[in-house]
Formats: C-alpha cells, sequence, structure tokens
C-alpha cells in the first residue's frame, strides 16, 4: 500500500516540476521575444527620426537635436546623382553585399 501512494506522489511531483519548468521557460521566451520587438520598434523609430538629414549633414535630428552618428546618412537624389542612376558605366563589381559603385 505505501508503495502504491509513494509512486503516485512521485509521479505527481514529476509532473509539476516539468509544468513549472515549462512555463519557466515559456515566460522567459515571451519576454526575450518582447524585449526584441522593443528594441527594434527603438531603432525603427531612431532612424525615422534621423532621416532627413540636411544638406550640411549635420548630426541633427528632425527636431534639431544633435545625435551622435557612427554613419552620417545621404539624401537617395544625391546617391542617384553621384552613381548616375546607378548606371553601369559607374559599378566597379559586386561585393558580398551586392553591386559597388563609384
Amino acid at each position: 500500500m505505501w508503495i502504491k501512494v509513494g509512486a503516485g506522489l512521485s509521479a505527481v511531483i514529476v509532473v509539476l516540476f516539468f509544468s513549472a519548468c515549462t512555463y519557466t521557460m515559456r515566460r522567459r521566451t515571451n519576454l526575450r521575444t518582447e524585449e526584441i520587438g522593443n528594441i527594434q520598434e527603438e531603432q525603427l523609430l531612431d532612424l525615422a527620426g534621423r532621416a532627413t538629414v540636411g544638406d550640411d549633414y549635420s548630426d541633427k535630428d528632425i527636431q534639431g537635436e544633435v545625435t551622435s552618428q557612427d554613419l552620417p546618412l545621404i539624401r537617395l537624389d544625391v546617391i542617384h546623382e553621384a552613381t548616375k542612376q546607378f548606371s553601369d558605366e559607374n559599378k566597379l563589381g559586386q561585393g558580398g553585399f551586392g553591386p559597388v559603385y563609384r
């Protein structure tokens, strides 16, 4: 009789343990996914704030606040003019990320 009670109690404890582990793992995964989504949203908002760089290519965003940029953003019309609309005569070659123009 005691063996049956002990085996049943052990089974219940094992099921509860695995349920708690599964719950914890899913919760962590959901929190990480949510955190990644928040980071991506912040990055998109940051890019949107710097999308219109002035002619002087300053480090100011739309609100006029100075921001630190490793790479300045250049307007697409300036790039089109410099590469002659990405013409083949200005193409230097093919890189790992696509065509390279002068």
